[in-house]
C-alpha cells in the first residue's frame, strides 16, 4: 500500500487531485493501526471480533485492488484516448459546472476523470467492502462450524 500510495503522487493526476487515495491511505493507516491485531480479531470466537477483522481486511485489499487498476489505468490511457478532448467536450456540451472544481492545469484530463469519479469510487468501494466483509466472516464462520479448518 505504501508503494501503490507514492506511484499515485508521482503519476500525472497524482498532484492534480491530490485528495482522490483518501480512503486508501486510510486503509493504510488501519493495517498499521492493527497489523497485530487482526488475525487475532478473525481467531476470536465471537462474531463482532471476527467482522472486524474482515472488514479491516476487506477494506485494505479492496483499496490496494483500485489503487493498482488506477496505476495501469493511468500507464495505458494515453494508449487508447486524449482524455483532455472528453473533458474538452463535456465542457462544451453545456457542464460549465465542471470547470468550478476541476484542475486549472490538466495536460492529460486524467485529473479531471479523477475528480469526476472520486464521489462515485467511495460509495462504490465501501459497497464492496460491505459486502466482501459479510461473504468473509460468513465463510469463515462456516468453516469453523463444519470443522474443516481451525481457525
Amino acid at each position: 500500500m505504501i508503494v501503490l500510495n507514492c506511484l499515485w503522487y508521482l503519476s500525472p493526476p497524482g498532484l492534480l487531485v491530490p485528495y482522490y487515495p483518501i480512503l486508501h491511505l486510510i486503509a493504510l493507516a488501519l493495517i498499521f493501526i492493527f497489523r497485530g491485531k487482526i488475525l487475532d480479531l478473525i481467531n476470536r470466537e465471537d462474531k463482532r471480533g471476527v467482522m472486524i477483522g474482515a472488514t479491516i481486511v476487506s477494506f485494505s485489499g479492496m483499496m490496494a485492488n483500485h489503487m493498482m487498476g488506477n496505476l495501469i489505468f493511468i500507464g495505458s490511457v494515453n494508449w487508447f484516448i486524449q482524455l483532455k478532448g472528453v473533458k474538452d467536450a463535456l465542457v462544451n456540451l453545456g457542464f460549465y459546472w465542471l470547470k468550478s472544481g476541476l484542475p486549472k492545469i490538466d495536460p492529460t484530463g486524467l485529473g479531471t476523470i479523477f475528480t469526476l469519479t472520486f464521489p462515485v469510487y467511495i460509495v462504490e468501494r465501501l459497497i464492496f467492502t460491505a459486502v466482501a466483509s459479510l461473504i468473509c466472516s460468513s465463510i469463515i464462520y462456516a468453516l469453523r462450524k463444519s470443522s474443516i479448518i481451525e481457525i
